[in-house]
């Protein structure tokens, strides 16, 4: 009889139950911060700042469908300053939203990152920056 409990508990031991599916990734977790400026270099409060997997929303330059919610998020403060924590390292799409200019950038987390953005009143999309003095012109759409 004690060689059977022996056996059963060195058969548990050696196969963990798989944890549930709806708990946090484990594993080291990181933090994005960064100051956003304008092209005086003076700090811009109110500027929403969304992280998501790189290239999800593509197809809808980084706004987001209805209904759908970032992965993360943040507003700058007075000082212009922002911070995401609980990023898991891997490549993700930063954009800025700034009253109706937007600035992308692609970037690989692996630790704690800094991810500064100037806003000079121009519009940024897929990396081009488009200059909108006339917020009608189609390139500004």
């Amino acid at each position: 009889m004690r060689a059977l409990v022996v056996v059963a508990i060195a058969g548990c031991a050696s196969s963990p139950p798989p944890p549930p599916s709806n708990q946090m990734p484990t594993g080291p977790l990181t933090t994005v911060t960064g100051r956003i400026t304008d092209e005086s270099n003076a700090p811009l409060e109110g500027v929403t700042v969304i992280v998501n997997p790189a290239g999800r929303w593509a197809d809808t330059e980084g706004r987001p469908p209805e209904g759908e919610k970032p992965l993360a998020d943040s507003i700058t403060d007075a000082k212009g300053v922002y911070e995401i924590d609980k990023l898991a390292p891997g490549r993700y799409d930063v954009r800025f939203y700034y009253v109706d200019i937007v600035a992308h950038r692609v970037v690989d987390v692996r630790g704690p990152s800094t991810v500064d953005q100037q806003i000079n009143g121009g519009w940024m999309s897929s990396g081009v920056q488009r200059h909108c003095a006339d917020a009608s012109a189609a390139s500004c759409k």
